[in-house]
């Protein structure tokens, strides 16, 4: 029996690209023990193993806080009717699906990590056998992700993680979260740098369930990963969904493929739109990448793109005064 899998979302990308996750899991009608993966199951529906951190105003909350007792999803979920794009916030996608639990409003000036702690404990506590985290990221919020890490790794030591990053722009804070993710051996690091718009997002949910589906009630997720897991530090691979790249490119050295009933790739569409009306079969892989390399290659030196020199000189003392903890980290004058 495949175990339970934890699922973590940062920021706008991340929590819409989960969305559209969920909305999937919806659709499913295979029997209860395929759910149990994914969610905790009570006398009075289903409740997601799922937390998203976003920041308040980017949310929408339930009216009632749910106990574990007190579960409001039966099933399935209220589809609103909007043209892609119209959405406001991702929680509008999964209204009566989530409750007070599956959320952390994050807060301008304001820390959200022991919220994030706090309840990921309570999803701990009601997991026996977790085997893997999901974690979907938008690399804006790149530090919250990378401190939450910390967090997650006392809880599940050693859990194999995939986590799926958007929206590289090469900021400070950006560089300095890879090298931290680095230190995770379990953690496989995913930049999905084509992804950038709504139906991007959409695709990497999309791909994502395509994985799952494999290992959900199959295989073990760290048996799944345990190919792409070699290094004890900076483990990372590309994404692909229906033949389309969403990483860095080079040539493909290892390819594990996931299929959900489909034999021709090509003639097979991504769904774009929100609300889901109809699913399709997709083929999801994960690739290891010479590529890669190059990527990592980015973040040896300090971007000097757009800064005068004092603004430079300000910048390279303060990532010196951090260095220590980045083997890999390098400086030029």
């Amino acid at each position: 029996m495949a175990g339970q899998i934890f699922t973590l979302n940062f920021g706008f990308a991340g929590n819409f690209s989960s969305a559209y996750f969920w909305q999937i899991q919806d659709m499913y009608t295979h029997p209860a023990e395929f759910h149990q993966a994914f969610f905790i199951q009570s006398s009075k529906g289903y409740f997601p193993r799922m937390l998203g951190i976003d920041f308040k105003e980017s949310l929408s909350f339930p009216s009632i806080t749910n106990t574990e007792d007190q579960i409001l999803w039966g099933g399935k979920i209220q589809k609103i009717d909007q043209e892609q794009g119209t959405e406001e916030k991702w929680t509008d996608l999964l209204t009566g699906m989530v409750s007070n639990k599956n959320l952390v409003p994050v807060y301008r000036d304001e820390s959200p990590i022991e919220e994030i702690e706090e309840k990921t404990r309570w999803f701990a506590e009601n997991s026996d056998r977790l085997s893997g985290i999901h974690i979907i990221q938008d690399n804006d919020f790149s530090d919250i992700a990378a401190e939450s890490l910390s967090v997650i790794s006392d809880f599940y030591y050693k859990v194999p993680m995939m986590m799926f990053a958007m929206g590289f722009k090469y900021s400070l804070s950006e560089e300095m979260s890879i090298f931290k993710c680095a230190d995770f051996s379990s953690l496989l690091y995913i930049p999905c740098t084509e992804a950038n718009e709504k139906k991007d997002y959409s695709s990497i949910g999309v791909g994502l369930d395509g994985i799952s589906y494999f290992y959900r009630n199959i295989n073990d997720i760290g048996m799944e990963l345990k190919p792409f897991l070699q290094f004890p530090r900076g483990n990372t691979c590309c994404f692909s969904l229906n033949l389309r790249g969403f990483g860095p490119s080079g040539i493909t050295l290892y390819d594990k493929s996931y299929t959900r009933g489909i034999k021709n790739v090509e003639k097979t569409p991504i769904p774009q739109g929100f609300p889901i009306e109809d699913m399709e079969s997709t083929v999801s892989g994960l690739e290891i990448n010479t590529g890669i390399s190059g990527f990592y290659g980015n973040f040896n030196a300090v971007r000097r793109f757009d800064t005068n020199v004092d603004e430079f000189r300000e910048m390279r003392n303060y990532t010196q005064s951090i260095a220590a903890s980045f083997e890999d980290f390098e400086f030029f004058d």
